[in-house]
């Protein structure tokens, strides 16, 4: 299966687009910002680990994103699905999101849905 990505440069280009157009199975959606990388692959396949092997197929050309897949992968095998970097902040007393990555696969065997959201690197 050949691989390919579409490039967004806001969350309202993205919106756009798929208000008169269909999700493709092979395509991996990338909402590029001046400061982060938002991407998604809603894929059909059996296997999880497929899944997340065509996306980061699909992100090869950012090495932003792709430096993250052995990693992604071994948390997945080790059972942990989906994450966000956060800090427990003293004052308010919660876990608070610090914004700079956070990925995640949901699904079941015939449709799986792969995210990485990261920021930029300087």
């Amino acid at each position: 299966m050949k691989m390919t990505h579409r490039t967004f440069t806001s969350q309202d280009h993205y919106e756009a687009f798929y208000s008169m157009n269909e999700h493709s199975p092979d395509v991996v959606d990338i909402i590029e910002t001046a400061t982060h990388y938002s991407s998604d692959l809603t894929t059909d396949c059996v296997g999880m680990s497929t899944a997340i092997r065509r996306f980061f197929i699909g992100v090869k050309h950012i090495p932003d994103l792709i430096e993250w897949a052995d990693g992604f992968m071994e948390s997945v095998k080790s059972g942990c699905l989906c994450d966000v970097e956060s800090f427990w902040n003293e004052d308010t007393r919660r876990s608070e999101r610090t914004g700079n990555w956070a990925y995640g696969v949901e699904g079941e065997p015939g449709n799986w849905y792969v995210f990485l959201n990261r920021r930029k690197s300087a």
